[in-house]
């Protein structure tokens, strides 16, 4: 099987993924057969031997691991879609990866330039405090939920759920550039489809979140990008989706989907209330 062949069957199987998405996956594919001496470079196969993966693995540093472990979630998905204990293997593997990651900043020794930055997140953290002070103050929640917020009131709560996005969780979910918008929400396991709804929010339960990227700066490099939601910002998100009823994670000015350069001024406001 050729390089060109390999596309099409990408392309087959998810028609709408983007090729350079999928250029990205094969050029993971053949460094990992290049490095393992397969005759091969484009063998699918080697994704099933979780003892040459390991192999693969084994001298590259943490973050490198956690991105070639992304691609083989992904090609998986697509390829041995009824792997589903191979599945489970790799995505146990990415978490704990995201554990030792996040282990070993917290106990990092950190310089002077690193000390600025976290007092820094410290003094954006107070700002937050204050929104969600009020939120609590003003039962903005418990009245959403009885009939709805005013416009301002809407935005004051939303300026909270991006400043919980930007600073909230910096261990378990760093922030994400201006990608949040635009961001559907694509609600419940039988509405999602891989790769399919542009940047998204995907709701497999409330338990069970994560952040799909398909459009953003080193998609060609990285390819699809799934960022699972840590507790903190399950909990931001479970009550935000009370708060926000419609499909789009954030909402600009007019009532309609926030693009990218409305969140970029929208953060300014949010940091400097």
């Amino acid at each position: 099987m050729d390089e060109e062949t390999l596309r099409e069957r990408f392309h087959t199987a998810k028609p709408l993924l983007k090729m350079t998405s999928i250029n990205a996956y094969i050029s993971k594919i053949k460094c990992i057969n290049k490095e393992l001496g397969s005759d091969n470079p484009l063998d699918l196969g080697v994704l099933l031997e979780t003892d040459l993966i390991e192999e693969f693995l084994s001298n590259k540093k943490m973050n490198t691991q956690k991105t070639y472990l992304g691609c083989i979630i992904s090609i998986l998905t697509i390829f041995y879609p009824t792997e589903t204990a191979l599945l489970t293997y790799y995505r146990n593997q990415l978490e704990e990866y995201q554990r030792a990651v996040n282990e070993r900043t917290e106990k990092q020794i950190k310089t002077e330039s690193q000390e600025k930055n976290w007092t820094s997140i410290a003094e954006l953290k107070k700002v937050i405090d204050t929104y969600k002070k009020t939120i609590d103050e003003h039962r903005l929640l418990d009245k959403a939920t009885a009939g709805g917020l005013t416009r301002s009131e809407f935005m004051l709560y939303q300026k909270y759920v991006v400043g919980m996005l930007y600073v909230g969780d910096i261990h378990n979910n760093p922030a994400l550039r201006l990608d949040y918008a635009p961001m559907k929400i694509v609600r419940g396991q039988s509405n999602y489809k891989e790769g399919t709804h542009g940047n998204s929010l995907i709701i497999l339960n409330p338990n069970e979140m994560f952040f799909e990227l398909v459009n953003y700066k080193t998609e060609s490099t990285y390819g699809l990008k799934q960022i699972y939601l840590g507790d903190i910002l399950l909990q931001v998100i479970n009550d935000w989706l009370k708060v926000n009823t419609s499909s789009s994670l954030l909402i600009n000015a007019r009532g309609g989907q926030m693009k990218s350069n409305d969140l970029s001024k929208f953060i300014v406001k949010v940091f400097a209330p």
